[in-house]
Parts: structure tokens; sequence; C-alpha cells
């Protein structure tokens, strides 16, 4: 369970997240990778086309609308795999045509089969041959799986980002805690002064002297006569 401290520290840093600030920072971050076209340098062959990548890249930004750099790359690594998987799939079509091209350049005396086959059936023998032939449409698979993955992963993230803002964004303010009245002006309880007890002077009997432990022998008592004239 969060800390009431920890609590406290997401609701302040979901408030800077609020408002016209969080707009702002949001078109920063679209017109920063616009200006600089770093992930179209980095994606877009020489052959392919910029103006279709930005125009993916606009979608895409339109869609989930990141509020920080942190998603917008994250946005950014799914545009970069969804242009990417489009490209695999071209490579695929290009393949397959370019064996057929092949088989068709094929003297009729030595196909494997007779006459023209039905367009359907054509392309299955074109990927009869490159796969018993070729590793290019293996090679396009583990690509495309690859790919796949990589616009999963940053979907996720991307959404486990957005879902943890906006739950601070939407967080009520914290509410003061309630103080009794004149609590401040109330005056310190003092406690009174530890007192401290006179202590009584008790005086000691004299020592009394040891008694003799043999018994003396009584004298004996002459009488006394009286003196007779």
């Amino acid at each position: 369970m969060a800390s009431k401290n920890r609590i406290e520290a997401g609701r302040r840093n979901g408030l800077l997240a609020k408002g016209k600030k969080s707009e702002e920072s949001r078109q920063k971050c679209a017109m920063n990778s616009v200006r600089h076209g770093l992930t179209a340098q980095a994606v877009v062959l020489s052959n392919e086309s910029k103006e279709d990548f930005e125009a993916l890249r606009k979608t895409y930004y339109t869609r989930y609308q990141p509020a920080d750099e942190v998603e917008c790359d994250l946005v950014d690594d799914m545009v970069s795999a969804r242009w990417r998987l489009r490209r695999a799939c071209s490579l695929e079509r290009v393949t397959i045509d370019i064996r057929q091209d092949r088989m068709q350049k094929v003297p009729p005396e030595n196909r494997e089969y007779i006459g023209e086959p039905p367009a359907c059936v054509r392309i299955m023998f074109a990927y009869e041959k490159e796969f018993n032939d070729s590793d290019t449409l293996r090679l396009v698979a583990r690509y495309e799986t690859r790919l796949q993955r990589a616009f999963e992963k940053a979907d996720a993230g991307l959404r486990r980002l957005q879902k943890e803002r906006r739950t601070l964004e939407e967080s009520p303010d914290p509410e003061p805690e309630p103080t009794t009245p004149n609590e401040s002006n109330a005056p310190a309880e003092t406690k009174p002064a530890p007192t401290t007890t006179a202590h009584k002077i008790v005086e000691m009997p004299a020592p009394q002297p040891k008694l003799d432990p043999k018994p003396k022998p009584e004298t004996p008592i002459t009488p006394v006569t009286p003196h007779r004239e």
C-alpha cells in the first residue's frame, strides 16, 4: 500500500500535467519531431516517400496525444514499426512477383506445369518455388514477427504511462487535516515542578556494652549484728 507521502507526491506531479502546460508540451513534442526529422532519416529509405511517413506519424500523434518526451519516443517506436511492417508486406509482394516473372521466362517445354495456369495457381507455384529455392520469404516472416512484437511492446508501454498520468490528473486535491478550534492559541500545558522531600535525620542508638559470657560469682553478704552496751 502506498504511503501518504507518496500519494501526495503523485498528486502534485499530476497537477503539473494539467491544463495549458500539458497542451504546450504536446505541441512542443510534435514540433520537435517535425523540425528535426530524425525518425524519418533513420527509418525511411532513399526510394521511399518521406511525405507518406510524415503523414503516418501525424496520424499516430493525433490519435495518442503524447504529453512528454517519453510518450513521444514510444509513439515514434510504433510509427517506425508500422512503417517497416508495411515495407515487409511490400517485400513479400515483390518477391512473389519476381518469381512469377522468372517462371514466365522459362520455355514451355521446361516448365513444371503444362499450359497457362490460373493466376491463383501461378501464385501458389511461385510461393512453392521461392520457399524451396530461397530463404527470402522466411527472412521476411521473421522480420514481420520482430516488428509486430516491437509495435505491441511500445503500444502497451504507452497505454500504461498514459493511464498512470490520467489517474494522477483526475485524482482530487488532498484535503487539509482537521484541526480543533483555538488549538494554536491555547496555552501550553505546564507541568508542576517536581517537589523535593526533606530527609529526616535518624539518631543512631548508642552502642551497648558487651556482656561477659561467664557470670561472676556472687559475694556472700555478712549480716550486721547490733552492738550491745
